[in-house]
């Protein structure tokens, strides 16, 4: 899988789904839908702690979902408290009593906290599988996609409290074609109002060769909800929607220790990382991109065709980062559309910066 940003990405060797179950509950806040998932937390809280005290997030870890990523590990992707100290393991039912259990090694996604939102100390976190032998072995055998163990973690302090996770194979297997040739992640749109900026941001990647999009949904309209099931339905492209909801909190009513009013952006980087885990063995291009961002190629016949002689000319490049331009075009007086020319746009601001200096292609012909 090749990687095509056009703003700068955040990615560790691997990357990730998203909270354990995607049921819906459906909250009226003023014109607003919210779609709140049901998260697993590693400590669970009572309703006599809640009327007694404010629950202590800071020992609370979200799981997303975990992933298959080779024939030796298994990846999860979760969100907590930065340099929290509690440490998970991972269990795989074997049969009826007997289970797999393997210790996790915790690693951010990016350091934290970063040095522009300290306080948002509420971040992604990757926990791995250690090398394990019978590990191995299961993994070998699992060759099919559809006879998965159930799947669990707990607390090593607690390992009698085993709570399941959902287990994806995400391994990218040899010699078996991907079932897409481009695909695009989209942000987490989050109070999305306009739905217009929806037809614009499917047609113009769709006109563009894709065929997969992995839509990361917090919060929107109704209207937008409507229209994002309509090209749901759509037979010629595949959309999947990614519940990426508000922690929940147990409905206290403090804001004191809220995950929620800690985490930078919805947490932008992991549902990043997430969506590449997730699309990883199902398809060769991934795009991440937000609503407003277009690709304009002026001289290959197609994205593909530039994707596909970039990848021939740079082997060994996994991800590149495109340059992102701002653009200006005045119009004194529109009198005739046939006189419209796109030849007289100024580039405003030019923004590029290095993460992986290997990695990453300057174009002179995208916009």
């Amino acid at each position: 899988m090749i990687i095509f940003s056009l703003t700068p990405i955040y990615i560790l060797s691997n990357t990730i789904k998203l909270w354990k179950n995607e049921s819906q509950i459906m909250q009226k806040f003023s014109s607003l839908k919210i779609f709140i998932p049901t998260t697993f937390t590693t400590t669970p809280t009572t309703s006599t702690d809640i009327m007694q005290k404010s629950p202590n997030y800071n020992d609370k870890t979200y799981v997303m979902a975990a992933y298959i990523i080779s024939s030796t590990r298994i990846r999860l992707t979760t969100i907590r408290k930065c340099k929290t100290m509690i440490r998970l393991h991972f269990h795989l039912q074997i049969n009826e009593s007997n289970f797999l259990t393997i210790p996790l090694i915790h690693e951010p996604i990016l350091k934290c906290p970063w040095f522009y939102a300290i306080k948002c100390d509420f971040v992604g976190y990757f926990a791995i599988t250690v090398h394990h032998e019978e590990l191995n072995q299961l993994l070998m055998k699992m060759k099919s996609y559809k006879n998965l163990p159930k799947a669990y973690i707990s607390r090593m302090d607690k390992p009698e409290l085993k709570m399941p996770v959902v287990l994806h194979d995400a391994r990218i297997m040899q010699n078996q074609p991907r079932k897409h040739y481009l695909a695009v992640c989209l942000q987490p749109i989050f109070l999305l109002a306009d739905w217009t900026l929806l037809v614009q941001f499917f047609e113009i990647w769709i006109a563009q060769g894709v065929t997969k999009f992995c839509v990361y949904v917090q919060s929107m309209t109704p209207e937008v909800d409507a229209l994002l099931r309509v090209y749901e339905h759509s037979k010629d492209v595949e959309i999947e929607l990614i519940n990426w909801a508000p922690l929940p909190t147990d409905n206290v009513n403090t804001h004191q220790s809220d995950p929620n009013l800690r985490i930078y952006r919805a947490e932008v980087a992991t549902s990043i990382n997430d969506c590449l885990l997730r699309i990883r063995g199902h398809a060769k291009y991934v795009i991440s991109s937000d609503l407003d961002e277009i690709m304009v190629n002026y001289e290959e016949s197609s994205l593909l065709q530039l994707f596909d002689n970039l990848h021939e000319k740079f082997k060994k490049s996994a991800a590149f980062i495109i340059r992102s331009s701002f653009a200006l075009f005045e119009v004194i007086v529109l009198r005739f559309l046939r006189f419209l020319s796109v030849t007289n746009f100024s580039l405003l601001e030019n923004y590029f910066k290095k993460i992986f200096e290997n990695n990453i292609i300057l174009f002179k012909n995208i916009l």
